[in-house]
């Protein structure tokens, strides 16, 4: 019997200089932020995704997690937001907005 223990993660809504519209979520497994498909309206790219770890230890990479969006988020937010969890002495990958 498979357990319904797959995570559900809080996601936010991101629109590009060029008006292009993904879904953001932040892993505290990797500590960068993983990218996914938005849907047109906001909660339509809600549900169960792929996780993109590079953490190979990961417990996303096993079953995924659940997307609920919860709001929306600036790229000078995305910054902010890993600027701070970052680990000390790793270098943060450069934005492309």
């Amino acid at each position: 019997m498979q357990s319904n223990s797959i995570p559900v993660l809080e996601t936010y809504r991101y629109t590009s200089d060029r008006r292009e519209v993904s879904l953001v979520v932040w892993c505290i497994h990797c500590v960068k932020w993983h990218w996914h498909g938005a849907g047109k309206a906001p909660g339509a790219g809600d549900g169960h995704r792929v996780a993109h770890c590079h953490d190979d230890t990961s417990p996303y990479n096993t079953g995924g997690y659940q997307l609920r969006e919860v709001g929306t988020i600036t790229a000078q937010e995305m910054k902010q937001h890993a600027r701070l969890n970052k680990p000390k002495g790793r270098r943060l990958p450069r934005m492309i907005s």
